[in-house]
């Protein structure tokens, strides 16, 4: 059993500048009043990347930030934009997300952890304002990237605690968002 942490873990320098400067990238791309919510996604995917890769495990502290912060962000759109719809969407496409890999998590114990299924759901938010296809895209490249490092690493004798999924995931989201080019 590993002992609890004391401290949260912290993300060095590098890691909090390239996610300040991927949250930025992403918000840029989308545009318009749907940007902030791209801004807090891109920071959040990559920033929890760090201490998944670490300790296998993404800081609640993060994710109770960011919810919130996407909640006011996707409030804000949808009224600035007059779209409570893609609002209803978003919620419902994070609903979704939540619930899928929730059953996934239970269902595979040692597979995604409840940290993964959190990111998720919160992450289903900004990416179920552009539809579907981001939301199934980004966790679908996530999954198959994850699968063929867990492959590889297992064949190299690594990682026999399992694979990290945000960094994974961080890709997926960050590629998903850069392809779909959207100006809200």
């Amino acid at each position: 059993m590993t002992p609890p942490r004391t401290t949260a873990p912290e993300s060095s320098p590098t890691m909090t500048a390239l996610a300040v400067t991927t949250g930025v990238i992403l918000g840029w791309v989308v545009g318009g009043w749907a940007a902030p919510m791209f801004v807090v996604l891109g920071v959040l995917v990559v920033g929890v990347s760090e201490p998944d890769l670490r300790e296998r495990r993404i800081p609640n502290r993060a994710l109770l930030l960011a919810a919130p912060l996407l909640a006011a962000a996707l409030l804000v759109a949808a009224i600035a934009t007059g779209e409570p719809s893609h609002a209803a969407a978003a919620v419902g496409w994070a609903a979704f997300t939540a619930a899928l890999f929730y059953v996934a998590a239970v269902a595979v114990p040692g597979g995604l952890g409840m940290g993964d299924v959190k990111l998720l759901a919160i992450a289903g938010v900004p990416l179920g304002w552009l539809g579907s296809d981001a939301v199934l895209g980004a966790a679908a490249l996530g999954f198959a990237a994850a699968g063929v490092a867990g492959l590889l690493a297992r064949r190299r004798g690594r990682w026999r605690t399992g694979v990290p999924f945000a960094p994974f995931y961080a890709g997926g989201v960050v590629l998903v968002v850069l392809l779909s080019g959207a100006t809200s």
